[in-house]
């Protein structure tokens, strides 16, 4: 088995990404190869197997034993002879070898119940198994979703950057030739040109920054990351549409996983409790047992018999230890109250930032687009002005930044609005994988 996920391991190295990868194959892909996912299908198959080991308890159980002795030699003993002048008799007792054979039915009687709590238990632990492993799948699909839009950004900004450097270019290429025709000043050329290098230089950070982002996503889904891809753009249109912030309240309390995590945490601790006090009930079984042996003896002529057995166990004193366990376990389920409670109080203080994060963004990314139509119409008249020899290419390649600058601020806010929702999402419990 070790070996079998040692080659799964190196071949989801080895896999080879859909071109161009787009975010719900990211997140498929992040479930598969996720190790903490792995060790909650482990925990899961564990709780399983503990459960069917208790449902089995509860059940008839056989034994078969079996022995075969041999003796150094016969037994002899000597009787004396009831009869005047004979001599005293010798008698063989035993064989060289006897044969013993005995098989057992035994099926436990819950009279305390102390199984069905058992059983109880091993079910909780069972379900709280499988809630623990779709928080974890919560947490893969959230970060992986939030480190492909992060990508995706940096994408978009390299984009922009393009578009403007090809303008900054054809400026540069406009100031020349106009200085070269006497007019404009030598200052327009080399304000085109420092222009020109900032862009460069903004291009080649936003190209770095996507790199960087490209390997935290690759990290995140389990994959080498300097495994080569491409991310598919795929932005949905920002439309949402936000409910009062008391239903997302309700909603977390109610689907959070960690809320229902530490729910069974206290029912598993109120059972173990009444099964702590149970402890000292007595235990009752009743048995058969079927026996054979070979050769018979005489004061065991019989070949096979059988018998019937009911025993009953109990501790009727303990010197206090069970009552020890007891408040123990009860202290317990005290502090997991105290918990959910200060959970609650923190899950309630997530939603509302969340909420108020994602009101915030949809606020900025209404006015990120407002400023990107003026820039754009503000771009439009000035390169209008140049071309009409009315203006300085000074104001051109201001309005030229300004609208460079618009468009990053609204991408910025797009991606942020997104990752807003995401959060929100997370935070009522509400994370899906598509």
């Amino acid at each position: 088995m070790k070996k079998i996920r040692q080659i799964l391991l190196l071949l989801s190295y080895l896999v080879v990404l859909p071109n161009p990868l787009t975010i719900d194959e990211a997140v498929r892909i992040a479930l598969q190869n996720n190790k903490q996912i792995r060790v909650g299908e482990e925990k899961l198959l564990s709780a399983k197997s503990n459960l069917e080991m208790i449902k089995a308890g509860e059940k008839i159980h056989s034994s078969l034993s079996a022995s075969a002795l041999r003796i150094d030699k016969k037994t002899t003993i000597k009787v004396p002879s009831f009869i005047p002048g004979m001599p005293p008799m010798e008698m063989t007792i035993g064989e060289l070898y006897s044969y013993k054979a005995s098989l057992g039915l035994l099926y436990p009687l819950d009279i305390s119940k102390k199984l069905s709590l058992s059983e109880k238990l091993a079910l909780l632990g069972l379900e709280q198994a499988e809630v623990e492993l779709n928080r974890t799948k919560e947490d893969v699909i959230t970060s992986t979703k939030r480190a492909f839009l992060q990508a995706l950004q940096a994408k978009r900004s390299i984009v922009i950057f393009s578009t403007t450097l090809k303008a900054a270019e054809e400026a540069l290429r406009v100031a020349k030739a106009n200085y070269e025709a006497g007019t404009v000043p030598h200052f327009d050329v080399l304000r085109a040109e420092v222009n020109l290098a900032n862009v460069r230089q903004s291009l080649l950070s936003v190209q770095n920054a996507y790199e960087m982002s490209k390997s935290a996503l690759l990290t995140t889904m389990g994959i080498d990351p300097t495994t080569p891809t491409e991310l598919q753009e795929e932005v949905p249109a920002p439309q949402f549409q936000l409910l009062p912030l008391e239903e997302y309240l309700n909603k977390a309390l109610r689907n959070r996983k960690e809320v229902a995590i530490l729910k069974l945490g206290i029912d598993i601790a109120e059972a173990n409790l009444a099964l702590t006090k149970r402890e000292n009930y007595p235990d009752l079984a009743l048995g058969f047992f079927y026996n054979w042996q070979r050769p018979t003896t005489t004061f065991s002529p019989r070949e096979t018999n059988w018998n019937a057995v009911l025993s009953l166990t109990f501790t009727p004193f303990d010197s206090g230890l069970n009552k020890a366990k007891q408040r123990s376990v009860q202290a317990t389920i005290e502090t997991l109250k105290a918990n959910l409670a200060q959970l609650e109080d923190g899950i309630k203080l997530e939603v509302k930032n969340a909420y108020t994060s994602l009101e915030n963004a949809r606020a900025k990314l209404e006015v990120a687009g407002k400023v990107l139509e003026q820039a754009r119409e503000a771009y439009r008249l000035a390169e209008a002005r140049y071309q009409a020899g009315v203006s300085t290419s000074v104001e051109l390649l201001d309005t030229q930044s300004a609208l460079t600058q618009a468009e990053v601020n609204y991408v910025n806010a797009l991606f942020d609005f997104h990752i807003a929702k995401i959060n929100l999402d997370k935070a009522i419990g509400e994370v899906r994988e598509e």
